[in-house]
């Protein structure tokens, strides 16, 4: 067909508006956005209909609260030394984390949020966040005296492979690591596994990399024992 003829087509439909049809319908003008409310609609237009998405399936709604029971493996140590060598020791082998630093990484390269990050970290990989002195607000407000600090501490670096995958995974990193006063000598380590913390979210790419810290802590450790050792005896 030419385009006269089309033409003339076109106007003919055009007059025919409000016209009834044997349904009794009226055939509206211009067509509709869905053409299927009138079976009856000139298949003429169908090749001008542009196809609509098909319809989204309903979004399920999350939950506003959820409650699970989470088990965790908690390690306690007693190490045989005083809780000032042993807080000595412990922060020697720990970089410094100025927490301010982490509101201006947006405006770095990630090669260069990567350099920075990593320049606060220390000898054994981790950086020490943040130290809360309990037991001297225990011994303001109660009058007893106590030794006792709880150390958050970790690798931005090392967080960052797991929370790339789960950022929940931000829950329990950096680390907490707790230290009190049994007496004069001894002390008595307290933390959460992390390969525990972080089993809940079924992730093997979490869970790789927490197992990893499970071992770095532990030599944390271990060289805390040593160079408290080294203390006592110098």
């Amino acid at each position: 067909m030419g385009l006269m003829g089309e033409s003339a087509r076109l106007l003919n439909a055009r007059q025919s508006h409000g016209k009834r049809g044997s349904t009794g319908d009226a055939a509206p003008w211009p067509p509709p956005a869905n053409p299927h409310r009138y079976p009856r609609w000139p298949a003429f237009w169908e090749r001008f209909r542009i196809g609509s998405p098909p319809p989204r399936e309903p979004e399920t709604p999350l939950p506003k609260r959820t409650e699970r029971t989470h088990q965790v493996t908690q390690i306690e140590a007693v190490m045989e030394t005083s809780y000032a060598t042993f807080t000595h020791a412990f922060e020697s082998l720990l970089g410094r984390m100025p927490v301010e630093a982490l509101s201006v990484l947006h405006s770095l390269s990630a090669e260069a949020a990567r350099e920075r990050l990593a320049s606060y970290v220390g000898p054994l990989d981790f950086s020490l966040f943040q130290k809360l002195d309990h037991g001297a607000i225990v011994t303001a407000l109660v009058g007893r005296p106590c030794k006792a600090t709880t150390y958050v501490f970790g690798n931005a670096l090392i967080a960052v492979e797991m929370t790339r995958h789960v950022a929940r995974a931000g829950l329990y990193v950096p680390l907490r690591l707790f230290v009190e006063a049994i007496d004069e000598d001894r002390v008595r380590i307290t933390y959460d596994l992390p390969s525990s913390l972080m089993a809940d979210f079924g992730s093997p790419e979490v869970n790789d990399v927490a197992r990893g810290l499970d071992e770095k802590v532990t030599r944390i450790l271990d060289e805390t024992s040593k160079v408290a050792d080294q203390g006592r005896r110098g």
